[in-house]
């Protein structure tokens, strides 16, 4: 159980991430302790929970586990951690124990990079912590070496350390170096450590020492153990693209690999080596071998290495690719003999295992992150362990978070350029490295005169893997640079323009070579791409061989043909599938999109008119509003396509609240479809409108426009947009308390929905159904229709609508009494509809939350209606007829309950809040009033809602006078009235009344 202490909790209850030193900690002899004193045990172990305690919260310390008189604490510093030991010693050996009894509490600190499961530290940190802290005694404190490396040179006063040697541990495949911290004043001599043996034999190598942690590496790194313990596994192979990281994890694993290889582990650099026959002379060179002209190189080697148990580390050896039959000969030659080699593609040898190197992974910068869970990504945690290195007292915070994880979104995650750029921090803040970084990502050089020649930029890597392609191979790694965030092999097909070569065979020839990546989904067809730095390299190329015109006119002419296919399937049975391939492909079609800005507006009119639905179910409003009226602004295209766009843009702009260039939009989409005659289009801008009016509360003209629309929807027999139209016409009904013709029409579109396969359509009539239930007073019923909607809403990623059914959601449980439940859904809504830019919606939100506090906190209540007021009048979004009403009844408790004065006062109050303000204001009440109502305790069987309406009725209150109080309808009373007297075993009001007045209920009232 992960436990922070008192009011250190994070805000998303999880544990400290990136680089973290452990402390465990527990009592030595604690069985005889309680022996001996048996009851004032308990008084021993609470105290001594208190001065550990203490000491955790003084020093910064995250506790993360106890048990019995165990702790098992983190510390983001490793200087905080050694510290808290020290101060914990001193105050257990100074304080007064029951009975004089001495209290030896035995430590151990370890420093690494774990992994977080479950808001839980997983990983082998974990267990060395552990398996170090079991090997000592009472009063002594244990550190690991990775610990002893960051605290040796700045230890707190009167504390040295004293190297104990290597210990093997158990369960611990390499032997661990272990110190003990010596404390001025404090035992300093104890036993030998209870390890399973010390380990004075470290094999030979020549692996150089570590100079900081490896970062996110944890399962490549027990990929690389588990196959090299497998007995028949004699050659696994690292490939990656240049920069990926592949030097730096062979290292790694070659130091955690050391202890299993007794003659030594040895490291051979290729990258100087031109000549693939010199590779058994570099071997030599680096095992002290000394050639002759009698003895070749080869033999030589094979001669040391015939009896020895060593492991070759041979990095580089893309360079060297011809020559890797030598290592065949070495491995059938050596049978103890293991190889870890570095490539940027295999060296296609039957015994070889490969393993890919990936970048490290990146956020997505489309979900917003506090600093914190930023910091957990693997490349933002390396670009603040290399930022530090440059300027030793970065952090990273609310205020750079955002352009770290940007950099590092631009560089693709690739650990050497987030080196090289972090390295600049010396001088730049990380806002001024992000504007520096151009499209070529020139910007990246590198100043450390360590790096080899080739490694100085980027650019030289890629530069070399691409004059090793062949001319064909060049064309299609050049052609395939107009993709952007990947691409299917029919796309590449469809765009790229080699003669000789076959794409699969071309894309096969250069994933082997590093320059591609491919993700494969069960079922799902294999997709391909580049990395953002590599392909801003082939770009380049592309551009200078006068090809990028005619490429991204094919890649744009592609991805308008998807989207006009894909266009008529958004509402049938295809539409989840079709939504999801939009939405893999949305890095291509912004790309044709800002292509088209400059070359081609007519192609990006349609394009961007062909995706109006997607824009809408996947909540992309302002992106998809924006480039449609760029579009019309400019493109001189057919009258057809401009009526098109313009109902697109005006559907996006009323989904904002933007209505009255909406209606300005949809009037000129239908006047150009008349003046074409396309009675299909002026249905379509008919329906446009009809929104429209709809949402601006004229329910008349709503149900109108929408009448005559699906009239012409009927006339043409277009199912589909009969099915739009019958659910939007049920709405308008059911604003006008129309509940038969209301039913009826979602009935209707109901049956329609299913018999089409429309998803979204099914969830539209399910959550109107609902409403009409709810309208009648079934909110029982009304519950399980809405869930059903949003669980749809939810599988197709229709943010749209998402938030409109958490509201509904939120009163239906509200009015069965569920606080907790309605202030969730209420809440999430909110914070949906503030995404999704539209005003109307987080208006409608805010509304919700004020009817939520009308009883509890009637002042937020007025602050938070006046801050929704502000926001309809800023856009003429006044709300349909039947939401005033109910709004109005919901807010009247919190307008009775305070004087005019401050009605007034809280009203101007919320006005003047910003967008920002009034939707933490929201948040924060949501969450208090769910707090509050979780918090009591229920002193009856009944539900709050039931317990709220027998105060009522105790009070003499009628059902009917009861409903106007609770804003229920008179049916939803009685409904809970015959629950309450099933509970209770009651038949009259009467009876009700004394059971209220016995339990408490009208005092609580």
């Amino acid at each position: 159980m992960v436990r922070p202490l008192p009011g250190e909790e994070d805000a998303r209850g999880q544990v400290p991430g990136g680089t973290v030193t452990f402390l465990f900690t527990d009592i030595e002899g604690s069985t005889k302790l309680l022996e001996r004193l048996r009851a004032k045990y308990a008084e021993l172990l609470a105290e001594h929970s208190e001065i550990l305690r203490s000491a955790f919260v003084q020093w910064n310390g995250h506790e993360v586990d106890t048990q019995g008189d165990a702790f098992f604490v983190s510390f983001s510093r490793a200087s905080d951690a050694i510290a808290c030991a020290m101060a914990t010693q001193r105050a257990l050996a100074s304080h007064d124990w029951p009975d004089g009894v001495a209290v030896r509490v035995r430590m151990a600190l370890h420093t690494g990079e774990p992994m977080i499961s479950d808001a839980k530290y997983v990983g082998m940190d974990v267990h060395v912590a552990a398996r170090i802290a079991s090997a000592g005694h009472g009063g002594q404190v244990l550190l690991s070496q990775s610990t002893q490396s960051l605290v040796r040179d700045d230890l707190p006063p009167g504390a040295t350390l004293r190297d104990l040697g290597p210990h093997e541990l158990k369960d611990i495949r390499l032997p661990q170096q272990i110190f003990q911290l010596d404390m001025a004043g404090l035992p300093t001599d104890f036993p030998a450590l209870r390890t399973l043996a010390s380990a004075p034999h470290i094999p030979p190598h020549n692996l150089p020492a570590r100079a900081t942690a490896l970062v996110g590496r944890e399962q490549e790194l027990e990929t690389i153990r588990e196959l090299m313990l497998e007995p028949e596994t004699r050659l696994v192979t690292l490939t990656g693209t240049g920069g990926a990281g592949k030097t730096r994890l062979a290292l790694e694993a070659a130091a955690a690999l050391l202890a299993g290889f007794r003659d030594g582990v040895f490291v051979v650099d290729l990258s100087s080596v031109a000549d693939p026959g010199l590779i058994a002379s570099a071997i030599a060179q680096v095992l002290g071998l000394r050639e002759t002209g009698a003895d070749p190189a080869l033999e030589s080697v094979k001669r040391f290495l015939k009896s020895r148990q060593v492991l070759l580390v041979l990095d580089n050896f893309e360079h060297v690719l011809p020559g890797a039959a030598h290592v065949v000969d070495l491995i059938a030659s050596c049978p103890r003999l293991k190889v870890l080699a570095t490539s940027r593609e295999p060296l296609h040898l039957q015994p070889e295992r490969d393993v890919p190197v990936h970048p490290l992974a990146v956020p997505d910068l489309r979900r917003p992150q506090a600093a914190a869970a930023l910091g957990e990504w693997p490349s933002l945690a390396l670009f603040v362990q290399r930022a530090r290195i440059a300027q030793p007292d970065f952090m990273l915070n609310e205020q750079n978070a955002r352009s770290v994880a940007e950099i590092c979104v631009r560089l693709d995650g690739l650990p050497l350029a987030i080196e090289l750029v972090a390295a600049r921090m010396k001088v730049l803040t990380p806002a001024a490295i992000l504007a520096r970084l151009d499209p070529q990502l020139t910007f990246v050089r590198s100043g450390e005169n360590d790096f080899p020649r080739r490694h100085r930029t980027l650019e030289a890597t890629i530069d070399w893997s691409y004059k090793l392609l062949s001319s064909d191979e060049q064309t299609l790694f050049r052609g395939l640079a107009a993709f952007a965030g990947g691409w299917t092999l029919e796309a590449a097909e469809a765009v790229s323009d080699v003669n000789e070569l076959n794409v699969l065979d071309g894309i096969d020839a250069l994933l082997d070579k590093s320059l591609l990546w491919r993700d494969t989904q069960p079922e799902a067809e294999p997709r391909f791409g580049m990395l953002e730095t590599v392909r801003a390299f082939a770009r380049h190329q592309l551009e200078a061989e006068g090809e990028l015109e005619t490429t991204c006119r094919r890649h744009a002419a592609h991805f308008l043909t998807v989207a006009e296919r894909l266009d008529s399937e958004l509402l049938g049975p295809r539409q989840t599938a079709s939504l999801d391939v939009l939405e893999r492909e949305l890095d291509n079609v912004r790309a044709a999109l800002e292509w088209s800005e400059d070359a081609d507006r007519v192609t990006g009119l349609r394009l961007a008119s062909a995706l109006w639905l997607f824009w809408f179910l996947r909540g992309r409003l302002s992106e998809g509003r924006g480039r449609l009226e760029g579009f019309l602004a400019t493109a001189e295209a057919s009258r057809n396509a401009r009526a098109k766009a313009l109902f697109a843009a005006g559907f996006l702009a009323q989904s904002q609240g933007d209505y009255d260039a909406a209606l300005a939009m949809h009037q000129e989409s239908a006047a150009i479809y008349r003046e074409l005659g396309d009675r299909a289009g002026i249905g379509l801008a008919l329906f446009g409108l009809g929104r429209v009016a709809y949402e601006q509360g004229k329910p008349g003209a709503a149900r109108e426009l929408l009448d005559e629309s699906l009239t012409i929807a009927r006339e043409i027999k277009d199912e589909t947009a009969i099915g739009l139209r019958v659910t939007s016409l049920a709405n308008a009904a059911l604003d006008a308390s129309d509940l038969a013709r209301a039913r009826a029409l979602f009935d209707e579109g109901l049956s329609r929905w299913r018999r089409l396969g429309g998803r979204q359509g099914v969830a539209y009539a399910l959550s109107g159904l609902g409403d009409v239930l709810r309208a009648e007073g079934d909110v029982a019923a009304a519950r399980p229709l809405y869930e059903e909607a949003l669980a749809i809403q939810r599988g197709l990623g229709d943010r749209a609508n998402i938030p409109i059914t958490l509201r509904r959601l939120g009163f239906v449980t509200l009015e069965q009494g569920d606080i907790p439940a309605a202030s969730a859904y209420l809440e999430e809504a909110l914070i949906l509809s503030e995404g999704l830019a539209s005003r109307s919606g987080l208006a409608t939100s805010l509304e919700a939350v004020a009817a939520l506090a009308a009883k509890t906190r009637p002042s937020e209540a007025i602050r938070l209606a006046g801050a929704a007021a502000a926001l309809r009048d800023a856009r003429g979004a006044a709300a349909p007829a039947s939401w005033r009403t109910e709004i109005a009844q919901r807010l009247a408790p919190a307008l009775r309950a305070v004087s005019r004065g401050a009605r007034l006062a809280g009203w101007a109050e919320g006005r003047s809040m910003t967008t920002e303000n009034a939707v933490a204001c929201a948040t924060t009440t949501a969450r208090a009033i769910a707090s509050e109502a979780a918090s009591r305790t229920d002193v009856t069987p009944l539900t709050p809602r039931e317990r709220e309406i027998v105060a009522l009725v105790a009070q003499g209150l009628t059902s009917r006078q009861i409903a106007e109080e609770l804003v229920v309808t008179e049916r939803t009373v009685d409904t809970h009235l015959e629950h309450v007297r099933g509970k209770l075993g009651v038949r009259s009001r009467a009876q009700i009344t004394a059971w209220a007045a016995a339990s408490g209920i009208l005092a609580q009232r």
